[in-house]
C-alpha cells in the first residue's frame, strides 16, 4: 500500500514538474515562435466562451477509468482517487465553457485522468480556496485551457479538501 502511494505521489510530482517546466518555456518564447495550437488556445481563452473545451471533455472523459487527486494544504499534500464512469463523467459539468484569463494563482491541487490501461488522458490543476481565481487549468492533447469552475465542481472538490489532515474526518464548513 505504501509503495503505491509513493509511486502515485512520484507520478504527480513528476507531472507537476513537467507542467511547470512547460509553462516556463512557454513564457520565454515570443509570440512569433509559439506553435499555432498554443496561439489558438490563447485566443479562445481571451474570447470569454471556449467552444473547444466541452467537445474535448465529451470525447476524452469516456476514455477515463480513474481520477487520481493530490491536494496541497497546510504545507502538506495528500492524495486520493476515484474510479468509475459516474465519478469521471461528472467532470463534464464541473468545468465551465467560460474561459478565464491565464493566472498565476496558487493551485490547491491537481487531478490526473487515467485510462483503464493507466495512460494519462488529461490533467487538471485547480484553485478552490481563492474565490477570485476559482478555476480549472485543463491540459489535454498538447493544449492548456483556463476554465471557470462550476459551483458543483467546487462543492465536489471541497468535500475532499475539507478532510481534517490529523484525524482523517470531514471538517464542518
Amino acid at each position: 500500500m505504501n509503495i503505491q502511494i509513493i509511486k502515485f505521489l512520484s507520478t504527480v510530482f513528476f507531472l507537476c514538474f513537467m507542467i511547470s517546466c512547460s509553462e516556463t518555456s512557454k513564457t520565454d518564447n515570443s509570440a512569433a515562435t509559439k506553435p499555432a495550437t498554443q496561439k489558438e488556445a490563447t485566443k479562445t481563452a481571451s474570447a470569454g466562451v471556449n467552444n473547444e473545451i466541452k467537445p474535448l471533455l465529451q470525447r476524452l472523459l469516456p476514455q477515463v477509468e480513474k481520477v487520481e487527486y493530490v491536494f496541497y494544504k497546510q504545507g502538506m499534500s495528500f492524495s486520493t482517487e476515484t474510479s468509475g464512469q459516474q465519478a469521471v463523467l461528472s467532470y463534464y459539468n464541473f468545468v465551465s465553457d467560460q474561459a478565464v484569463a491565464k493566472h498565476s494563482c496558487k493551485y490547491d491541487g491537481g487531478a490526473v485522468f487515467r485510462s483503464p490501461e493507466g495512460d494519462i488522458v488529461l490533467t487538471a490543476d485547480f484553485v478552490i480556496v481563492d474565490q477570485k481565481c476559482k478555476s480549472f487549468v485543463v491540459t489535454a492533447e498538447g493544449k492548456t485551457y483556463y476554465q471557470q469552475m462550476d459551483d458543483s465542481g467546487l462543492k465536489y472538490l471541497m468535500n475532499f479538501y475539507n478532510i481534517d489532515m490529523n484525524s482523517g474526518q470531514m471538517k464542518p464548513k
